[in-house]
């Protein structure tokens, strides 16, 4: 409840600011920016109405209803946490470990964090060594593939870091 209605605030907030921005773009390039951020405004306001409403609700709510509402958050923690928390701080290693060693150790590094979070994300019992060697291999098996394609048969380049 709380989160709908600082969420839909932020959305209405930031869509306002960058819809001042998409002025100066030619009519027809700021079609598309305009629909979109309308459309961010309307789910901010969308999100606003939620909050109200459900907020109106637990005001004449009884026993039954507030440890629901306890639940929710309990489960919204979860999501906070194991959907946007972790995940965020992963991608936000992966592009240190790309700005430092390049892209071929970095997308090792996430095949391999990402394997190993969903194994334990399944069962959190079940993260044994087999888990980890199964891992590093297809991390490698999958990092040699995208190495052979994109930069022997493509000719692509990858980006590179400070050290490769």
């Amino acid at each position: 409840m709380r989160s709908n209605l600082i969420l839909g605030t932020v959305l209405i907030i930031a869509s306002v600011l960058l819809y001042t921005q998409v002025g100066d773009l030619p009519r027809r390039s700021a079609m598309f920016p305009k629909m979109v951020l309308w459309g961010i405004g309307f789910t901010g306001l969308l999100m606003l109405i939620d909050a109200a409403v459900k907020a109106k609700k637990l005001a004449v709510a009884g026993d039954e209803t507030i440890a629901k509402v306890g639940e929710e958050r309990s489960k919204m923690r979860n999501t906070l946490v194991f959907q946007i928390l972790v995940p965020g701080i992963v991608m936000l290693l992966t592009f240190l470990i790309l700005m430092v060693f390049g892209f071929y150790v970095a997308s090792a590094f996430l095949v391999f964090v990402i394997y190993c979070y969903h194994d334990y994300r399944v069962d959190p019992a079940s993260l044994k060594r087999k888990v980890y060697v199964k891992g590093c291999i297809f991390a490698v098996l999958v990092t040699l593939f995208m190495y052979l394609v994109f930069t022997l048969l493509l000719g692509l380049p990858a980006p590179s870091g400070v050290f490769f």
